[in-house]
């Protein structure tokens, strides 16, 4: 219980002080849809909010609803639709170079903060180009998380964040996804 108290006090801290910086015109806000695709697939709105020191992702699912029947014994049905509504957060600060990652444990339903140092990730920058919400966008790719990502950025956005934990490139992620196309990331807007 400590911990949910805890967890609320410093997103709820973390959130005050980005939106008291966002009145120096530097802080920016991208809407992302996010996929995976492990067993069934789950579509995500993602937002991320960001400054020079710090971001915030979160997300939760697009009206995911789990549905069920059942009969009673005087052949009466019902049925049920469950809508997991649950936000989660991925705050990365810069300045202690701590992320702190709002989790679900899958089989008690509750929630749990873990805390883990910044990652680096080792971009490596290829060649190809393409526009993306009329950002002309760069391919980099890299290995996180044991799985291959292929990144697309516009240095044009000079914000080295992305979705989820992937930043660290010469731009704003803008598009992102591993090889199996099981995880995918794609801007649907940005505001700055």
């Amino acid at each position: 219980m400590q911990k949910k108290y805890l967890f609320v006090l410093l997103l709820l801290f973390t959130c005050i002080e980005m939106i008291a910086q966002r009145n120096d015109q530097s802080d920016v806000f991208a809407e992302y849809n996010m996929i995976l695709n492990f067993g069934q697939t789950i579509h995500y709105k993602g937002k991320l909010y960001f400054n020079s020191k710090q971001s915030l992702f979160s997300y939760k699912t697009v009206s995911q609803e789990i549905s069920y029947s059942e009969l009673d014994k005087s052949d009466n049905s019902s049925d049920v639709k469950i809508i997991d509504t649950a936000d989660f957060y991925i705050s990365s600060n810069r300045v202690t170079n701590i992320v702190l990652d709002k989790k679900k444990s899958i089989f008690s339903k509750t929630f749990y903060l873990v805390e883990e140092p910044l990652p680096e990730i080792k971009w490596e920058l290829k060649p190809g180009t393409k526009t993306i919400n009329k950002y002309i966008c760069h391919k980099a790719t890299a290995q996180f998380k044991g799985r291959l990502y292929t990144a697309w950025y516009s240095p044009d956005l000079p914000y080295s964040y992305g979705p989820w934990k992937l930043a660290g490139l010469p731009g704003l992620i803008l598009e992102a996804s591993d090889e199996e196309k099981k995880v995918i990331f794609y801007l649907k807007k940005i505001i700055s």
